[in-house]
């Protein structure tokens, strides 16, 4: 998963963090992997995403010997606004990027990615009974 903190103080700074679970086929103790790189400018939208994958994936290989035959990724702090932005550039990169890991792995299928963007701002309203709630 990946998300950005924008530091309290310095206003132009900003921090893109991923976190991964590396588990290989549910068997043993799962490992995990971390990497943090700043941004500038307070971006929300990461560049970095595709390198801090390569480096999830180095580490994943390192640990079990291969690639992960399924990648699952969760994005946070992305706004409506900016979910066309968010697959033009880092899921396309992102998907890129793995394909031509996986090619020259001698892997010649596609990537297995699913990328879900996590959304805080959520507009549903639960009613009970099917009826407007009393004022």
């Amino acid at each position: 998963g990946f998300d950005v903190c924008h530091d309290a103080k310095d206003k132009s700074k900003s921090f893109g963090a991923m976190v991964a679970t590396l588990d290989h086929d549910n068997k043993g103790t799962p490992k995990f992997f971390s990497t943090v790189s700043q941004h500038t400018h307070g971006e929300e939208i990461s560049n970095y995403l595709p390198i801090n994958t390569v480096k999830a994936l180095n580490e994943y290989r390192k640990e079990f010997g291969e690639l992960p035959k399924r990648i699952i990724f969760y994005r946070d702090g992305v706004g409506e606004g900016q979910l066309h932005y968010i697959y033009e550039h880092e899921v396309k990169s992102i998907v890129d990027k793995l394909n031509q890991i996986y090619k020259s792995a001698g892997i010649d299928q596609d990537v297995l990615l699913t990328f879900f963007i996590v959304n805080k701002r959520i507009n549903t309203r639960f009613f009970d009974h099917r009826q407007n709630p009393k004022p």
